[in-house]
């Protein structure tokens, strides 16, 4: 049983390590969740392969990019039961474009989100829909927030948050 817990540990050590050394964290705590998808392929050498093909567009195309930014988690639904471990979450954003351009200076309008459970390590996504991954029985609080590409927080737009039951 030791055995098992060390190389839990292990793992989710060196996941959170990996986490940090790519995106920089706004909260010095970890939640003991793992990011199912954290793409940071964006050498300068490949920079121009890219410029022809669709890898830095909208997860969502026809976002509406007037008004204010905002960002809501639609799915699950706060005060609800889910199933888990794991965790589907879906985030509704408008007037902002999720793009997938981490690293590039900060334009108005579109950048990507940063998630967290419980107040824990923020990780970011390029997608408008992600999985929250191990979550322990009980309840659980995630939070969803809209940062420009350099990973900045979007100043302006609010922090979108769903508390949820997970049961086994």
């Amino acid at each position: 049983m030791k055995k098992f817990w060390f190389l839990l540990v292990a793992i989710l050590v060196l996941s959170l390590g990996l986490i940090a050394a790519g995106c920089p964290a706004t909260d010095d705590n970890s939640n003991g969740t793992e990011a199912e998808e954290h793409d940071d392929d964006h050498d300068d050498d490949d920079e121009d392969e890219h410029d022809d093909d669709d890898s830095n567009e909208s997860a969502d195309s026809d976002a509406d990019t007037t008004g204010a930014p905002s960002i809501s988690i639609t799915v699950p639904e706060s005060g609800s039961e889910v199933a888990g471990p794991d965790v589907e979450v879906t985030t509704e954003v408008e007037a902002f474009e999720v793009v997938n351009k981490p690293g590039e200076e900060a334009a108005e309008g579109e950048g990507h989100i940063h998630w967290n459970v419980d107040g824990g390590l923020d990780t970011p996504t390029y997608e408008a829909e992600f999985t929250v991954t191990d979550l322990g029985a009980g309840e659980h609080t995630i939070q969803a927030k809209l940062h420009n590409n350099d990973h900045t927080l979007y100043e302006g737009a609010d922090t979108a948050e769903a508390t949820i039951t997970v049961t086994e």
